[in-house]
């Protein structure tokens, strides 16, 4: 990077700023939806100031097999003294959105040089390149929505890692055999961080070997290379993609479990979404979708709907010209190839959500290499070619300032979100959440029957209806028969009907909300554990066991709370969930009961090290080490001890 021409630097650093100009208003914005789940451990086992603390912390991730415990720790540098203010966070991302800007300009002057642009037009190539990628509209909800640092960071190792192996690759060619031994160390270790960040960052060797096998190469350099493509980069590559094809029937099983779509149904969906993506990523607008795609119909086979057939065969072909063109039109081809690698995990065979924007952030850094490869050369068209290279990062800059703006002002984000996206259920609702908060409850009610039209046994417009009517007074039978049978056949349980009811339960009990009590609050419950797919989700089924035992409690029927709190720690065995049910059995004046449940917690070891699947079991045998939850047990105990015999002294 040393030989950078001074005026790369100074385009390069006004690129940087005028990202950093255009991002800015978004760092006013508030949490986002998984940015509360994510940033919960942060206070949830005390403060983070020990290594048994740290280790415990570090550990607590259920978002992938790996848990993400290096984004974990990022997340800890912006929360460990303010975990309820979400602008140290933003600042962070903001951050690191422009250090992935330097680290892809150095990492594509290196592809530039590489295949033999002259050094000045490589520098301007790659600012270029950059500066369309670093400045898009479509990456303001990857850097302003928190939770997604874990898909920002194994973009940071993914570009050091192009950066430091092309630069190694060229000392090897030179006859410095160590060289190689660094470039395993580059692979290895750069893996390491990027999968710990998000389990995508096992792709980083894939990405490489697209990188490897587009850029023009002799044959001597060919016959040199062999060795470490071989080992480095095939053998990774090989390994991941049968690993993801060994783990196709556990998704299908993952998919009918969870998803209201099959796994092959989603493969032929996914065909649409990259398109969609595509065609985002090419006419860049300044109000993208947001986080709402729930609206997106999956495909039910090639003919529905009938873009279905066209999409499959759209990435086909695009596959097939990318591997075509390698040879002789390497940036075209890099683009493709890296981008379609890149998507294939979280648009491939695993049952996750079917559209996400944030999807894109490392797939598309090369998109735009191809042409900034063009509008840097010379010849014809060459004021043209000027033109629209000051132009174009001009024009992302300021719609990507619009979108910023929108992120840093919730209530117009949301209200914006539900006029982009009239087919979104989680739109609409979250519209209306907000229009309540305003005081519009006539308005929220309107906008949630009229979504009710198309999406009538939406679980998530259902009860947000049913929040709106009791603001404004009471709850029609009608509406609440309705909630009920959604709760029985919803066909995607989450955890969305449990935290509602839990909200709901003491507004039943006070009688606060006309048409809603305890023998609705009741009827609710029932219907949710009836739901034949919260039966087969541990998760789900411990919730509506919980739920059941919380109203058995409200009513007085103590035998049936117990009970039901057994079977929720008998479905899932969570020790944070005992002890929060013991301690409110106890203030219930139970104190006999609180403790014969506690003794299931104490009944339970860790997972063994030979049955670990995920890090959560990780996590588990560390608690269990430390003896943390044996703590908490102890002292829970002991102020229920201490509560019965102070009860006892007051009755004498």
């Amino acid at each position: 990077m040393r030989r950078i021409p001074n005026p790369c630097w100074l385009l390069l650093a006004a690129t940087l700023i005028l990202t950093a100009w255009a991002l800015w208003p978004g760092l006013k914005g508030g949490f986002l939806f998984d940015d509360a789940s994510n940033l919960d451990p942060l206070s949830a086992y005390g403060p983070v100031d020990t290594l048994p603390a740290l280790a415990r912390y570090a550990t607590s991730g259920a978002a992938d097999p790996t848990g993400r415990p290096l984004a974990m720790l990022s997340f800890l540098v912006d929360g460990r003294h303010s975990p309820n203010n979400p602008y140290p966070f933003k600042r962070t991302n903001l951050a690191l959105h422009l250090l992935n800007g330097l680290l892809l300009f150095a990492a594509l002057a290196q592809i530039g040089r590489t295949s033999g642009l002259e050094s000045r037009r490589a520098c301007r190539t790659a600012v270029l390149a950059t500066a369309l990628w670093i400045l898009h509209p479509l990456f303001v909800s990857t850097t302003m929505y928190i939770v997604q640092r874990e898909a920002m960071l194994p973009a940071t190792f993914t570009f050091a890692a192009i950066w430091a192996w092309l630069a190694l690759r060229r000392r090897l060619l030179a006859g410095h055999d160590g060289a190689a031994w660094w470039m395993a160390f580059v692979v290895l270790s750069c893996t390491a961080l990027a999968t710990l960040s998000k389990a995508n960052g096992v792709l980083l060797p894939s990405l490489l070997l697209v990188v490897e096998c587009c850029l023009p190469t002799s044959k001597d350099d060919a016959t040199r290379l062999r060795r470490v493509r071989r080992w480095l980069l095939w053998a990774p590559t090989l390994l991941v993609f049968a690993v993801i094809l060994v783990s196709i029937p556990g998704s299908m099983a993952g998919a009918d479990a969870h998803r209201p779509w099959t796994l092959w149904q989603r493969l032929l969906t996914e065909s649409r979404v990259l398109f969609g993506y595509l065609g985002e990523l090419w006419l860049p607008r300044p109000f993208s979708p947001g986080l709402f795609n729930d609206g997106l119909v999956a495909s039910r086979d090639l003919l529905s709907p009938w873009t279905t057939l066209p999409s499959v065969i759209g990435v086909i072909v695009l596959a097939w010209v990318g591997w075509r063109l390698r040879t002789w039109a390497g940036p075209i081809a890099m683009a493709i190839c890296f981008y379609l690698v890149g998507q294939s995990i979280e648009s491939g065979p695993f049952p996750l959500e079917l559209y996400f924007e944030h999807r894109n952030y490392l797939p598309a850094a090369l998109m735009f290499w191809p042409l900034a490869v063009w509008l840097t050369a010379s010849g014809g068209l060459a004021p043209v070619r000027t033109g629209l290279a000051i132009a174009l990062p001009l024009l992302l800059a300021a719609e990507t300032r619009i979108n910023a703006k929108v992120w840093g002002d919730p209530t117009e984000q949301a209200l914006l979100w539900g006029e982009r996206n009239p087919d979104s259920p989680r739109a609409q609702a979250y519209a209306a959440q907000y229009e309540l908060r305003m005081g519009h409850a006539e308005r929220a009610e309107s906008r949630l029957r009229l979504s009710l039209q198309s999406n009538p046994t939406d679980l998530q417009l259902l009860v947000n209806l049913a929040g709106t009517r009791c603001a404004l007074g009471s709850l029609a039978p009608a509406d609440l028969a309705a909630v009920e049978a959604a709760f029985e056949h919803d066909p995607d349980p989450t955890r969305l009907g449990f935290k509602w009811l839990e909200r709901t339960l003491p507004m039943a009990k006070a009688g606060t909300c006309k048409g809603l009590g305890m023998t609705q609050a009741d009827a609710l419950a029932h219907a949710f554990a009836r739901n034949p797919r919260t039966s087969v989700l541990p998760g789900r089924r411990s919730d509506a066991e919980q739920m059941l035992g919380e109203i058995a409690l409200t009513e007085g029927r103590f035998d049936d709370a117990r009970i039901a709190f057994d079977d929720s720690f008998n479905a899932e065995h969570r020790l944070d969930m005992v002890l929060v049910q013991s301690a409110i059995l106890a203030s219930a004046h139970q104190p006999e009961m609180a403790m014969a449940h506690l003794r299931l917690a104490s009944a339970k070891p860790a997972t063994p090290w030979y049955q670990w699947r995920s890090m959560i079991d990780v996590n588990g045998w560390i608690m269990y080490r430390q003896g943390f939850w044996q703590q908490q047990i102890d002292d829970l105990r002991g102020k229920i001890a201490q509560d019965v015999e102070e009860r006892h002294d007051g009755q004498r």
